[in-house]
């Protein structure tokens, strides 16, 4: 490369760094000061907006201090080639997700009543995460007769418990698990408790009123689900690893994940803990696809890791195919590496075996006497009707696209759109990234989502992070994880999320 070509190269990657900052700094301040409430949404209900609340809570900002510098740190570190090395870059996620976890609850704690009061208070509330309060009805005390009734609850519980009731009933139940280890285990629960007295919260206010072992399950379900999101970068950092080879970069992707804005601030919520198996789904398939060497029998566990994955998703939303097949067609686009004589033997029998598992896991529950597809279509039916139908398609086809990369991370898109997602990208790369945005096209076109994309949709960003920078390079990453934590830390602070 000759001396012109190198500052014509230099130049240009300045010019994309100034145009990422300048254009992330813009939105940060416009989610700050709301110069248009169009940014937050159309229109209040039937459509949707987030509500604008800038809290008072600067002071709080120190726990930040030690979880943002602390990822940003383990990404420079990935600059060194000693953490090409399988062992570095284990240790390097492993150090990671305790600060993943720190910083969601750091950003939780500038809510106006602190981070513990509010987990329990949302978890607490029916009209937010209503598997709390259909856990604890006496009906749930019998997994086996719960998942047989499950059908005639539905229509009841969509009254007062929207989200249990357009789920699958195995969502419910992994919430009751939780007041169950709360009932058999009086010392976890008395401490539990004492430390939700401790941060004042009112347990009388709740309506319904919550049992005393829900009420201790609420807050320690609620670091559950904040390790189970965090728990994401584990597999995202395979799938990428898997994509293009390079661990480094691939690590960077892993540790990028836990300072993605939707993930972050969605909390207690089970959409960022869905991303978990979905993001397994992607890894076994990844593995079994794309990875050039590798036996039958090795490509074979890696179609059943993925099609646990699937199962365990099936499991917990009837939303989880829309994730799974979106993710599957970008892997499905990339895999053209493969040589053409062994293609066949390489994809379908691990799609076919992921296929089979995830049904398998689906139909378990029907041993108990549940049925998975009139439980399917009784949820989809609440959900079209209370959520869908009486919203615009065409004002959420232009609003969920805004709403899905702001929770994305206006960062991490504008580096994509700059080139800053890789240094040159390779063939797979680029067909992974337009397999998985022509499936995504797809999902916006059909309208079945309107509203709330940044939440419903966050399933879908370890696909989207890895389409968008498959191999960062560590500058790139570093300031882009600076960037998407700012403005994490702006939408805290300046809207009332969820």
């Amino acid at each position: 490369m000759t001396r012109v070509e190198v500052f014509i190269q230099r130049r240009r990657r300045m010019l994309a760094w100034a145009s990422l900052v300048l254009l992330s700094l813009l939105l940060i301040w416009m989610i700050r000061y709301d110069p248009t409430p169009y940014l937050r949404g159309p229109a209040p209900f039937p459509e949707w907006r987030w509500s604008y609340y800038f809290k008072p809570t600067l002071p709080r900002l120190w726990p930040l201090g030690l979880c943002a510098p602390g990822l940003l740190l383990l990404l420079a570190l990935t600059a060194r080639r000693a953490c090409a090395a399988r062992r570095c870059t284990r240790l390097l996620l492993l150090l990671a997700l305790p600060l993943g976890v720190g910083w969601q609850l750091a950003l939780c704690n500038l809510e106006v009543h602190g981070a513990t009061a509010t987990l329990v208070a949302r978890m607490a509330n029916p009209l937010f995460s209503s598997y709390l309060h259909a856990a604890d009805l006496p009906a749930a005390r019998n997994p086996r007769a719960f998942l047989s009734d499950y059908r005639s609850l539905q229509p009841e519980l969509a009254r007062w418990a929207p989200h249990a009731a357009t789920h699958p009933p195995t969502a419910t139940l992994f919430f009751r698990g939780g007041i169950t280890l709360c009932e058999q285990t009086p010392a976890l629960r008395r401490l539990l408790l004492a430390r939700i007295t401790a941060a004042g919260v009112d347990s009388s206010r709740f309506r319904p009123h919550l049992s005393p072992a829900a009420l201790a399950a609420s807050l320690l379900l609620s670091w559950v689900l904040l390790t189970l999101s965090a728990a994401t970068a584990w597999p995202l950092y395979l799938m990428a690893k898997h994509l293009h080879g390079d661990r480094r970069a691939a690590t960077r992707v892993g540790i990028l994940w836990l300072l993605l804005p939707g993930p972050t601030l969605m909390v207690p919520e089970l959409d960022p803990a869905l991303a978990l198996p979905v993001a397994l789904f992607g890894a076994g398939l990844a593995a079994a696809w794309l990875k050039p060497s590798g036996d039958a029998p090795w490509r074979l566990l890696q179609g059943a890791t993925a099609g646990a994955g699937a199962g365990a998703a099936l499991l917990l939303s009837y939303g989880a195919p829309t994730f799974l097949l979106i993710t599957g067609l970008g892997l499905l686009a990339a895999r053209s590496r493969i040589p053409q004589r062994a293609r066949m033997p390489h994809w379908l029998p691990p799609l076919l075996l992921a296929t089979a598992v995830a049904l398998l896991l689906f139909w378990l529950p029907a041993l108990w006497g549940a049925e998975p597809l009139a439980q399917a279509r009784e949820a989809l039916r609440i959900h079209r009707a209370g959520f869908t139908a009486p919203r615009s398609y065409l004002l959420w086809l232009l609003f969920n696209p805004v709403d899905l990369l702001l929770f994305l991370g206006p960062p991490v898109c504008i580096a994509a759109a700059v080139g800053l997602g890789a240094p040159r990208r390779t063939r797979t790369e680029h067909r992974f990234a337009w397999g998985w945005g022509g499936a995504l096209l797809l999902l916006l076109l059909s309208g079945v989502l309107r509203g709330e994309m940044g939440r419903i949709a966050i399933p879908l960003m370890p696909a989207a992070l890895l389409a968008c920078l498959p191999r960062p390079r560590w500058s790139d990453a570093t300031l882009i994880a600076l960037l998407c934590a700012l403005t994490a830390l702006t939408l805290r602070l300046a809207w009332q999320l969820p």
